[in-house]
């Protein structure tokens, strides 16, 4: 089982590259002008997941975003402080400003059902 994982997991690290960011689908960039226009970006990569595109942006301050080969968003993750709330949709701001005041959101991912969130400590 562990060898089957290691195999999967080298497997995938060959399907992706580094691309620029103007590769990247225009709602992908879209996204990044609203959400991230004052960050830097690192580095761009493209992976293929299956029989799809997956892209991945790391910016200057360990923040990234994962989107879909139609440039949805899908992950986004910082280091420090919290996901930004223009991101995140009200009704979870408001259950985690109510049930977790003292936590900040660290990461949100979502899927064609349902979102996930992580939240600090």
């Amino acid at each position: 089982m562990l060898s089957l994982f290691a195999l999967c997991v080298t497997a995938s690290a060959d399907n992706s590259k580094v691309i620029s960011a103007d590769k990247l689908p225009d709602t992908a960039k879209k996204f990044i002008k609203t959400h991230f226009e004052k960050d830097k970006i690192l580095i761009v990569t493209e992976e293929n997941v299956m029989m799809w595109k997956e892209f991945e942006v790391r910016f200057d301050d360990g923040a990234s975003v994962t989107f879909n080969s139609a440039g949805e968003w899908k992950e986004v993750e910082v280091r420090t402080g919290e996901v930004k709330a223009s991101i995140v949709p009200v009704k979870i701001l408001d259950f985690v400003k109510e049930r977790f005041p003292a936590q900040q959101i660290r990461e949100i991912e979502r899927d064609s059902h349902d979102y996930e969130v992580k939240l600090s400590s």
